[in-house]
């Protein structure tokens, strides 16, 4: 009796292989991970920028390692508005920094080489996807404590350091990001106890 429950698992193991065999005399791919990806929408971003230029009045400067086009996913180019803008270019690891009064489209891998904006509480004029910094002072919990526990919430292209003579801590990353972190020291913060 215990063989007869083995005798069906054999006969499924024996066609398991079948259709994979088959399919492989067709040409056709094993595994859905072998089909090759369809490419992606993309625009070029120079018009891109011009439109998003008539609808919010700011002026472009675009790095010239940056590449011709950027992918849009399904979004309607003519629709993106400055927000949306900083999150496409999140999306093609770029980033928009505003240095005297134009703004820069970089690699985000150099974000931190710019003056971004210094913030020292919440600012909702900031898209959720522009970069800026966020000074922190901490009531009760020593800066240097969040380091540890923040640090793996970043990118990698942002930044974190405690100082510990003024007790503070400073935080170079995408302004959603930043928002995060400030609720999570407040929080943190609050629930030290007091020495």
């Amino acid at each position: 009796m215990k063989f007869g429950h083995i005798k069906p698992l054999i006969a499924c193991l024996v066609f398991i292989p079948l259709p994979v065999a088959w399919a492989a005399e067709r040409g056709a791919p094993e595994t859905p991970c072998e089909q090759a990806p369809s490419a992606l929408p993309t625009i070029p971003l120079v018009d891109l920028l011009e439109s998003v230029s008539k609808k919010s009045g700011k002026e472009f400067l675009v790095d010239k390692r940056i590449e011709a086009d950027v992918v849009i996913g399904q979004l309607d180019w003519r629709d993106v508005t400055y927000p949306t803008l900083h999150s496409i270019l999140r999306n093609n690891e770029l980033a928009a920094v505003t240095v005297q009064g134009l703004v820069n489209i970089v690699p985000v891998a150099t974000v931190r080489q710019y003056p971004l904006p210094v913030l020292y509480e919440a600012d909702e004029t900031f898209a959720d996807d522009e970069w800026v910094t966020l000074i922190m002072r901490p009531e009760r919990a020593t800066a240097a404590l969040f380091v540890p526990i923040l640090r793996p919430l970043l990118p990698q292209q942002g930044h974190l350091a405690a100082v510990a003579e003024s007790n503070t801590l400073t935080i170079v990353a995408r302004y959603a990001n930043t928002r995060r972190m400030a609720e999570l020291i407040h929080d943190m913060d609050e629930h030290t106890p007091e020495l």
